[in-house]
């Protein structure tokens, strides 16, 4: 179980300026936790070659806790470049490159 996990059902789970927040019903913003690492799983589809695709995101805090599995980013979308992946990916979630491990 991650941390926003326990906040399911409580709000909306946001990724946003490298943390994990929950927004209540008045939309007002609680931070669950700062990423401080995030696990990377990319799929290359055998029938699809030089296409990468997201297959799965855990984000860890700055305690290397489990902080937020992240399926909303896991939707197909097709890059030509595992670089062009990581990217977008850190662009999405305003992290750097760095702290991303490909496994």
């Amino acid at each position: 179980m991650t941390k926003a996990d326990k906040y399911i059902g409580e709000g909306t789970i946001i990724v946003s300026n490298g943390e994990v927040l929950v927004a209540d019903d008045n939309c007002l913003p609680n931070v669950i936790g700062k990423i401080g690492h995030i696990e990377l799983s990319i799929e290359q589809p055998k029938e699809m070659i030089g296409i990468y695709r997201i297959e799965h995101v855990m984000l860890f805090n700055e305690d290397n806790e489990e902080l937020y599995d992240d399926q909303s980013i896991v939707d197909n979308t097709e890059y030509h470049e595992e670089d062009e992946l990581v990217k977008a990916l850190t662009n999405a979630y305003g992290v750097s490159i760095d702290i991303v491990e490909i496994i």
